[in-house]
């Protein structure tokens, strides 16, 4: 495991210091979900993960349930160590909308948007259909795609490595200019899909969380 996270880790390296200059290596594509693999999947059942969240001061821990609905609809509910339900988040194809959130949490706007955010690249919201650009290393069994979104302060681009053979993704690296800004690391099983989680900003903003897979 630690092999493959090696190889993975330097893989993302030479891929973004090449993402800037390498179109000629490049290839052009609509995205689709048989280039990346939902990590959730209506015809089966939830997801559990035991989760640890540290916003800034605060921390919080318990159990986030992650469920697809139907084709186009999801929710991620966190529940806390004691049963209070800290968040309650609706997910649809190009976006997620709070349903609910404890006080303490729901008075703080920005707090919200950032776990929108958060959530969304972790559970690959938005992504399909999406003109993207990909190329594959020869040397390993993966592959990494990479999409240009605009947004008010900019662009940002996420850059996704996947497996090249199950096309479940392994990592993502968010990165606006030439500064990362977010990164996501994934355990996977092939079957179980993901067996942890693991996302982490850079800079200022201090936001992670860490997700373990309950049978």
């Amino acid at each position: 495991m630690r092999d493959q996270y090696l190889k993975i880790m330097l893989f993302s390296i030479i891929i973004l210091a090449l993402c800037g200059s390498c179109s000629h290596r490049s290839h052009s594509m609509l995205l689709q979900k048989t280039d990346i693999r939902p990590i959730l999947n209506p015809n089966e059942g939830a997801l559990k993960y035991q989760t640890t969240i540290d916003l800034f001061k605060n921390h919080f821990s318990g159990i986030l349930v992650a469920k697809q609905i139907d084709s186009t609809h999801a929710h991620l509910l966190f529940i806390s160590e004691i049963g209070m339900k800290i968040f309650d988040f609706e997910m649809t194809k190009d976006s997620i909308h709070l349903v609910s959130a404890f006080p303490g949490l729901e008075s703080r706007p920005k707090a919200i948007e950032l776990l929108k955010s958060d959530l969304g690249l972790i559970f690959l919201n938005g992504i399909y259909n999406k003109p993207a650009s990909w190329i594959r290393d020869s040397t390993s069994s993966f592959a990494t795609i990479w999409i240009d979104f605009r947004q008010r302060d900019g662009k940002r681009t996420n850059i996704y490595i996947t497996n090249s053979e199950t096309k479940r993704i392994q990592r993502i690296v968010q990165k606006k200019g030439i500064r990362k800004k977010i990164q996501v690391g994934y355990d996977q099983k092939e079957g179980l899909g993901p067996q942890s989680i693991v996302l982490r900003h850079k800079g200022l903003i201090h936001l992670t969380m860490m997700m373990r897979k309950l049978d």
